[in-house]
């Protein structure tokens, strides 16, 4: 009798195991459980952040009717961006010419003008004055004398820094450089009779801002050479804002202080056939047709040498004597752009 209560006793906890392995253990009570660790809980919650941040992306990124819309604090092209750029360091202008504006340049071949208006002190009365400042500048287009088409947000006037109320005149890198007083006073009293018009106009015209500046250089002791390249830049002003008077006045000058550095040997070899060039182009814009076919002439023979002692070909400035002097002897006066 007792074998067989033992046997009924263990048939059914065989049947209750059987029972448990078909149809799952059941979950345990919540007081028999494991504590949750703190790192867990940790982990739960940066999960539950993250989800929760890329639905409010999505929730900024989608607008009405399942449209898609850019935040409103983030700028929304990339013209804005550059424009907000070129905003940080002072006031800066761009030239495209139609190209797509990125930061300081201009996407495409042609890379425009990119100037800087700056307030300084003049040096010599202590006054504040406007300036503009080139900081870079890329330009194909030349005349037959060489000069260079800036375009409009920079002109061969803002070469020039000058001040109204003492006449005071200069180069960006020569205008802070020290001089002395006196002579640079006693050079700029002739100028006091135009100091008027200068402090009167907003811009202060290109030929009085050469005017100015051969005074102010006169004082410093400058040589001819550099006088030819200054008149010849003040001839290239008064073009730009068509002052007939002050362009034929600074073309003679520059023939005159050209022709004395070239008779004096100052330029090397290499660059002497441009400025006998450049002196017998100014000579066939003024219509004095022999001293233009001379100087072409000369221009013709520096080159020769140039080319025996480099031993080099002629190049562009062959090309632009010989049309020069074609030029000349069919008495045409017009400016050309150089291929």
């Amino acid at each position: 009798m007792g074998r067989s209560v033992q046997t009924v006793v263990c048939f059914f906890g065989v049947w209750l195991g059987a029972l448990s392995l078909v149809w799952g253990a059941s979950p345990p009570h919540p007081a028999t459980r494991p504590a949750k660790t703190k790192t867990h809980q940790k982990h739960k919650a940066k999960s539950n952040t993250k989800i929760s941040a890329k639905d409010t992306k999505k929730a900024r990124k989608t607008g009405p009717k399942g449209r898609n819309t850019a935040p409103a604090s983030q700028p929304t092209s990339k013209k804005a961006k550059a424009t907000k750029k070129t905003k940080k360091k002072g006031k800066k202008y761009i030239l495209c010419k139609g190209k797509k504006v990125y930061g300081k340049y201009c996407l495409g071949r042609v890379i425009g003008a990119l100037v800087e208006h700056r307030s300084i002190r003049c040096p010599l009365k202590g006054e504040t004055i406007k300036v503009i400042v080139l900081k870079s500048l890329n330009s194909r287009k030349r005349d037959s004398d060489l000069r260079v088409h800036h375009g409009k947000n920079f002109m061969h006037r803002d070469y020039i820094w000058m001040c109204p109320q003492s006449g005071y005149a200069a180069y960006p890198r020569d205008f802070r450089r020290p001089f002395d007083k006196r002579k640079m006073l006693s050079a700029l009293r002739p100028l006091k009779k135009w100091l008027k018009l200068a402090k009167s106009e907003k811009i202060i015209p290109g030929w009085l801002r050469y005017q100015a500046a051969a005074a102010s250089y006169w004082a410093r002791g400058k040589k001819p050479r550099f006088f030819g390249r200054l008149f010849l830049r003040a001839m290239w002003a008064a073009r730009e804002e068509k002052a007939r008077a002050a362009e034929r006045r600074f073309r003679f000058r520059a023939i005159a202080a050209m022709s004395l550095a070239l008779k004096k040997k100052v330029y090397p070899l290499k660059k002497q056939p441009t400025i006998a060039y450049l002196i017998a182009e100014l000579f066939r814009q003024a219509g004095k047709w022999k001293k233009a076919t001379a100087w072409f002439e000369q221009a013709f023979v520096l080159l020769e040498k140039a080319k025996k002692k480099y031993k080099r070909k002629g190049g562009a400035i062959e090309r632009m004597i010989i049309t020069g002097k074609q030029r000349a002897d069919k008495r045409d006066k017009k400016i050309y752009l150089l291929p």
